[in-house]
C-alpha cells in the first residue's frame, strides 16, 4: 500500500486513470455502434434491431419504423446513430456504366404473375425502383421484380 502511496504523489494514478477512462468510452462507442463511417465506394442497409413498434407483420422492408431492413441506404460519409439501435451492413456500390443494361431482383412484394417475366413499370418517370418506398406503393403491395433499367 506505502508503494501506491509513493506513486500517487508522483502523479502516475490521476493519468493512468484518465487513460483507462478514455480507452473505456472508446470501447464503448465503437462497441454501441452510435459513429458509422461508410467509404464513397460503398452503401449502408441499415437494420434496426429493436424498437417499441414491434416487427414487421408482411414483406422483407419495413416501411413504417418497424424492426427490421429500413428501405433507405446510406451513402458514403460519418453517420450517427442511437446507441445499440442498429446493425450497418456494408456492400460495395454497383455502378451502371453508359449504354449497358443492369437488373434489379427484389425480394419483396407480391409475386409475379404466371406468363410475366418482367415488372410493369407503370409511373411518369419510370424510377421507381431507386426509391425502396415509392416502389413498394406503386401497386397495392408493390411487385418483386425482374426488371432492366437502361442508364
Amino acid at each position: 500500500m506505502e508503494f501506491l502511496n509513493n506513486l500517487s504523489g508522483f502523479g502516475v494514478i490521476q493519468p493512468a486513470l484518465w487513460a483507462a477512462a478514455a480507452i473505456a468510452i472508446v470501447i464503448l462507442l465503437r462497441v454501441s455502434n452510435i459513429f458509422r463511417y461508410i467509404p464513397n465506394n460503398q452503401v449502408g442497409i441499415v437494420e434496426k434491431l429493436w424498437t417499441t413498434k414491434g416487427s414487421i407483420e408482411g414483406g422483407f422492408i419495413a416501411l413504417h419504423g418497424e424492426t427490421g431492413y429500413e428501405p433507405e441506404v446510406l451513402r458514403g460519409g460519418l453517420h450517427l446513430f442511437f446507441p445499440f439501435m442498429y446493425r450497418i451492413h456494408k456492400s460495395d456500390l454497383v455502378t451502371v456504366g453508359q449504354g449497358k443494361i443492369a437488373y434489379v431482383f427484389a425480394r419483396d412484394g407480391a409475386p409475379l404473375g404466371a406468363s410475366q417475366v418482367l415488372a410493369a413499370n407503370d409511373t411518369e418517370d419510370k424510377s421507381d425502383f431507386q426509391d425502396a418506398r415509392r416502389f413498394r406503393k406503386w401497386t397495392s403491395s408493390g411487385e418483386r421484380l425482374s426488371k432492366p433499367f437502361p442508364n
